[in-house]
């Protein structure tokens, strides 16, 4: 071996040994986010309609969430705080998140090295695309129950502004979640409230293109009510239901950096790791040690097999009976349809970046490969990152209902889906003309 060549693996051993060892420490220091005990209490309590119950598990459980989950702890008190109808506590708490998340959106990150490396365990929780949207949409909401309607439009014009951004930024990309179209709706919706008549008309073309997409994507239909300007002497009542338990996720793990994983959709994935567009020193040697460690693998034997173990994670669903739910008066029956299929919006848009996923731990296992040189052992430390936003439902639907103003009483039913009433719940609600009013159930059954 030549010198050049003795320091050039010289310097490969010495940027393995650090990252490693750095990664490990991490991995060590590092929160995954509440227990499973404190999960399932939150669950539990949902599920029972003790929802002021569970804001406070939610709290109770701060400690747990650790320094790297502010954002994750801000939207799971923000959600379950407006489920529990204490809205100005939940828009507290939702601006924190929202500043976060625009904070890592918007700023410049430098990655130290070994970063991309990194576990996602150990990164902070940034939020997905999904989850900004859902924050504005619930914020928005809330002032919409509060009756503050000029705070109502600021969070409606934050979340176009971001879905305006973010479909610049992807341009021809083939993913799935480039625009949220009941955002885009609500937003309509709230600016024909406001007198706004253009600014609606704009939002409701853009909501009905998106869901055109929505169709395709998630089969999920634009809502048939039509657009509606002023309302006249009339009011309006809208009823949000948010239904079924939230999605949550599931490790998959591949050993010794087989391929048996489910693809994304419309993606044919490489059994080397994908080389990130970056043209770092670091970045090169550690997407030529993934692609040489993996296709190495069958010479390595036993050893190798335990490290590079490729581990993902997957949304699952649990299974629940209410599909349907309707509103009934006495001059009616009005059903509810489908306005935001939550659970396949992150299932897809996880899809979409399943590949990068596996190739980012695909590096790591090649890493910890050659990492058995220097005589550390990293066997067993790949795990999939499993942190998401916990306190959101399955679906959201909704129905709109002309109305003169006045109290009306009415009941709010859920069916299972072949129509069979699985429960019921009474309010009276005060319309008033030109205003539209709100009220919003959660049923997980």
């Amino acid at each position: 071996m030549d010198h050049k060549a003795a320091e050039r693996k010289s310097f490969l051993l010495r940027i393995v040994a650090g990252v490693i060892g750095t990664a490990c420490c991490a991995l060590i220091a590092a929160c995954a986010g509440p227990s499973k005990e404190s999960k399932k209490s939150v669950a539990e309590l949902t599920a029972a309609g003790a929802h002021a119950a569970a804001a406070e598990r939610v709290r109770a459980a701060r400690d747990e969430y650790g320094a790297s989950n502010v954002v994750l702890y801000e939207l799971d008190l923000a959600m379950a705080l407006h489920v529990a109808g204490r809205y100005r506590e939940s828009s507290e708490h939702f601006a924190r998140a929202e500043e976060e998340m625009e904070g890592f959106y918007t700023r410049k990150m430098s990655r130290a090295a070994g970063a991309l490396l990194a576990n996602e365990n150990i990164e902070e929780y940034r939020g997905d695309p999904s989850d900004r949207a859902l924050a504005h949409i619930f914020h928005a909401l809330n002032y919409a129950q509060l009756g503050e309607l000029d705070e109502a439009l600021v969070e409606v014009r934050r979340v176009e502004a971001f879905l305006d951004e973010r479909a610049r930024g992807m341009g021809d990309s083939p993913v799935a979640y480039t625009d949220d179209a009941f955002a885009r709706y609500l937003a309509a919706m709230l600016y024909a409230e406001a007198g706004k008549l253009d600014d609606a008309r704009i939002s409701h073309e853009t909501a009905k293109q998106a869901y055109r997409d929505y169709e395709g994507h998630y089969k999920v239909s634009a809502p048939s009510a039509s657009f509606q300007g002023d309302l006249g002497p009339d009011g309006e009542l809208v009823f949000l239901h948010y239904n079924g338990p939230a999605p949550y996720k599931r490790s998959v793990s591949t050993p010794g950096g087989g391929d048996a994983a489910k693809s994304s959709p419309g993606r044919e994935e490489s059994s080397a790791a994908a080389v990130p567009e970056n043209n770092s020193t670091l970045v090169r040697v550690m997407a030529v040690a993934a692609g040489a460690g993996k296709a190495g693998l069958k010479a390595a034997g036993g050893v190798a097999a335990a490290v590079l173990n490729i581990a993902y994670p997957e949304y699952a669903q649990k299974q629940f009976r209410i599909k349907q739910s309707q509103v009934e008066l006495d001059r009616g029956t009005w059903k509810t349809e489908l306005a935001e299929d939550i659970f396949e919006i992150v299932n897809r848009d996880l899809d979409d970046r399943l590949l990068a996923l596996k190739s980012r731990s695909a590096m790591r296992g090649a890493v910890k490969l050659l990492g058995t040189v220097t005589g550390l052992d990293a066997t067993g430390s790949e795990s999939a990152d499993l942190r998401c936003w916990q306190t959101l439902p399955s679906q959201i639907r909704f129905a709109r209902i002309r109305l003169p103003a006045g109290e009306h009483r009415v009941t709010l039913r859920y069916l299972d889906g072949s129509g069979v009433p699985v429960s019921n719940r009474q309010a009276t609600v005060t319309l008033r003309g030109g205003r539209r009013t709100w009220i919003v159930d959660r049923t997980v059954d």
